[in-house]
């Protein structure tokens, strides 16, 4: 987990300050995501558990002593989809249907040459993440609003790619069973890029830039 304040205000006793107040203040009290190593995007072994938070990232940014944004997103990959696959029995809700629709035959094993065609969803081609954000500001705190202060961009390389979609998706309470770094306070979305995927290397950086706060956070592909 990374955290972020304005440039001009960084400092490590306000990072202890801000931290420790926010949590005294109540706010939203979701999982922490540590991970920061690199992302393996093949299909392979491992529980939904695991590959999640190999493949979700978190970035805070203070503004002195008050949070304005906590950002938690998961890159979408072969890997993450194998893994959601190996697990969907298990899951409940809206929010485990939604993905369904996204993941399903995408990265699941070879079932052979007898097994039934499967319709590949609209993420093909793409690169997809699930981003939950809590913004302090709750007048502005929707990324995908016509009338939003938030830029998002995805930064590859150079090249700086916006959004083709970017799709609210419903918070209810079976929602964490899927993403238990969420918090029922945070707005949810799926967002889509042109793709695909870059070759092992990177980094992949999603930046969220306003007024209020701006949260980056960065993922590398494994060899």
């Amino acid at each position: 987990m990374f955290v972020q304040m304005r440039p001009e205000r960084r400092a490590a006793t306000g990072l202890l300050c801000a931290a420790l107040l926010g949590t005294l203040a109540g706010a939203p009290a979701c999982s922490s995501i540590p991970h920061t190593g690199p992302v393996t995007a093949a299909p392979g072994a491992g529980d939904w558990r695991t590959v999640l938070a190999e493949h979700s990232r978190q970035a805070e940014s203070f503004d002195w002593l008050v949070r304005q944004a906590d950002l938690r997103a998961t890159l979408v990959t072969p890997r993450l989809r194998k893994a959601f696959l190996d697990a969907r029995a298990s899951f409940h809700g809206q929010l485990a249907r939604e993905l369904e629709v996204e993941l399903v035959g995408m990265g699941a094993p070879d079932e052979g040459a007898d097994a039934p065609m499967r319709t590949a969803p609209a993420s093909e081609g793409e690169i997809v993440l699930l981003v939950a954000l809590y913004v302090t500001d709750q007048k502005n705190r929707d990324i995908s609003a016509s009338y939003t202060i938030w830029d998002t961009e995805l930064v590859i390389g150079d090249q700086r790619i916006r959004p083709t979609k970017m799709e609210t998706l419903r918070n209810a309470p079976a929602a964490a069973e899927v993403f238990p770094f969420i918090d029922r306070f945070d707005d949810l979305y799926l967002l889509r890029f042109p793709g695909p995927l870059p070759a092992a290397g990177g980094p992949i950086r999603l930046e969220l830039r306003s007024a209020l706060a701006d949260p980056t956070v960065e993922w590398q592909l494994a060899p």
